[in-house]
């Protein structure tokens, strides 16, 4: 599912893609992997059951919970909870003295 500008609540139950120039806020249950790609942004305050995967150029503020593992190959903040690997790619990213991750 490609998301345009603007926020997302409730339960998604597939694949979504954030594209060049989109910024989107998810809410809600993603039952799927999120994938930011270049020139994309998104700000997580809800749940993602799989992988998040942050393309080069791409950008994305964590402050919800990821089951699986977060790949950045682009820049990222973390406030929320990585509960299987976080996979830095980049070594581009900020990460909160309170966020958890493994």
């Amino acid at each position: 599912m490609e998301l345009s500008n603007g926020e997302t609540s409730g339960q998604i139950n597939e694949d979504v893609y954030v594209i060049k120039g989109e910024t989107v806020e998810l809410g809600g249950q993603i039952v799927g992997s999120v994938f930011v790609e270049l020139g994309g942004s998104a700000i997580l305050r809800g749940q993602v059951t799989k992988n998040f995967f942050i393309r080069a150029g791409g950008k994305a503020i964590i402050h919800g919970q990821i089951v699986k593992n977060l790949i950045n190959d682009g820049y990222v903040e973390i406030y929320g909870m990585i509960i299987e690997k976080f996979i830095d790619n980049s070594k581009d990213s900020l990460i909160d003295t309170k966020a958890s991750i493994p």
